[in-house]
């Protein structure tokens, strides 16, 4: 399905895009169509990813958390004490 609009852009950057598509041998139309189809995949994949956090969002119990460098120090002792 097609849908005509009308969109409001500054005279130098259609003239640049506009060499960018003919360079290209595609329509500006196409250009437009695929950049915008981009950026709402983009945002569908943000939305998927923080879906699918939320999901598994108190799935596993964490243990409070201890100290950054005590665990890796109790990790080195035990990589190296053997």
């Amino acid at each position: 399905m097609s849908n005509k609009t009308t969109l409001s852009i500054n005279q130098d950057i259609f003239n640049k895009a506009n060499i960018y598509a003919v360079r290209r041998g595609i329509p500006l139309t196409t250009l437009v169509e695929k950049y915008l189809l981009k950026i709402a995949m983009r945002e569908d994949q943000k939305s998927t990813k923080l879906n699918t956090v939320s999901n598994l969002m108190g799935v596993v119990e964490v243990p409070q958390a201890e100290d950054y460098h005590a665990i890796i120090a109790k990790a080195l002792i035990n990589k190296y004490e053997q």
